[in-house]
């Protein structure tokens, strides 16, 4: 995505408990958390002016919930394969999530509690573990993230393991329910049209997952990304770059900069 920075102006930044943003305790851990954080990053890098989101998976959940409680800030906005955005569509993705959690896998996870012993820091181990279980698990043969015989584009690096969960479990009701209303609340009223982006291979969250949550909003278009698996931008950055600006150009006279 640094290939936008010749026409726009490009901003990344480690959401709070993950990357190499400071580590803290689970209270300060919600999604409306990083629904704040994005709008600080919004009010100080575009005061004036609304200003465009790209959000990947997670990424693309925590966009969605934004839109929906500042409508007036956003443009335009792309939503790479967002996991799920209703209770309907998170309850599927844990069914799924549960159904590829097998012995097989579970037993080639095991080792890497061994391997995290050499690490003294708590929290630094608590992430090295997340990181290495998300590799193995994101590349397992039963995961149908990525394309045939295609190991994912990049490694995990950093994953905030506090994080993780304290977000998962701050859309949770007290009953245990999850309750996804934060990333779905008055999508409908979002008046711009919106870019969805799916992986041709990616076949739990893909077109079919994808169509589904279009359908949430007034306007929304869904483009399939040919030869690539959920981690789109890296398997074929020249078809998700190529989508992303056209949808720029086609919807800049309704949108910002």
């Amino acid at each position: 995505l640094q290939a936008l920075a010749d026409r726009y102006f490009v901003v990344f930044y480690d959401q709070r408990g993950g990357g190499l943003s400071t580590r803290i305790g689970a209270e300060g851990l919600t999604a409306q958390d990083m629904v704040d954080d994005l709008n600080l990053f919004v009010d100080h890098y575009s005061p004036d002016r609304p200003v465009i989101l790209i959000g990947h998976s997670w990424g693309a959940m925590l966009a969605a919930a934004y839109i929906g409680q500042y409508p007036e800030r956003v443009g335009q906005v792309v939503l790479a394969e967002p996991g799920a955005l209703t209770d309907e569509t998170m309850q599927a993705f844990q069914a799924h999530f549960t159904s590829i959690m097998d012995a097989d896998l579970l037993l080639r996870i095991a080792p890497v509690y061994i391997e995290a012993l050499h690490i003294s820091d708590g929290v630094e181990r608590a992430d090295f573990i997340a990181a290495r279980q998300a590799e193995l698990w994101s590349n397992d043969t039963d995961n149908p993230y990525h394309c045939p015989g295609q190991p994912m584009a990049q490694s995990a690096w950093r994953v905030g393991a506090t994080a993780a969960g304290a977000i998962q479990n701050s859309a949770r009701t007290p009953a245990g329910i999850t309750d996804m209303s934060l990333f779905s609340a008055n999508a409908d009223r979002f008046p711009r049209p919106i870019l969805f982006l799916a992986s041709a291979c990616n076949t739990w969250l893909g077109e079919d997952l994808q169509r589904r949550h279009a359908n949430l909003f007034l306007a929304a278009e869904v483009v399939v990304i040919p030869a690539a698996g959920h981690m789109l931008f890296n398997d074929n950055p020249e078809a998700s770059l190529t989508a992303v600006e056209s949808y720029l150009e086609a919807t800049a006279e309704v949108g910002g900069d």
